[in-house]
């Protein structure tokens, strides 16, 4: 999300001084563990705050946030459904 962040605001000619997003999610670990197999083992409750110093006006930085949203690549795996392919290569221990 902050790659996207500063990806948009140089695409828009913004500079900031300081960039810093955090990003929250609840993980019930009793789904990944099988304890209760009625919990689904993924992440809710997903937020972020972007907390930007920049001299551009809150109404240029929400525009930013809303095409962050709509661009950002991590963002949009989350919110769109999604083909994973995974395997397992085994090879030779030390």
């Amino acid at each position: 999300i902050a790659h996207t962040f500063l990806i948009v605001g140089a695409d828009r000619g913004l500079a900031y001084d300081a960039l810093e997003v955090e990003v929250r999610g609840v993980i019930d670990f009793r789904g990944v563990l099988e304890v209760d197999r009625s919990i689904v083992p993924m992440p809710t409750e997903l937020s972020y705050e972007a907390r930007i110093s920049s001299s551009a006006s809150m109404d240029t930085l929400e525009q930013v946030r809303a095409d962050v949203e709509r661009l950002c690549p991590v963002l949009q795996a989350f919110l769109r459904p999604l083909a994973v392919a995974g395997q397992v290569v085994s090879v030779p221990g030390s």
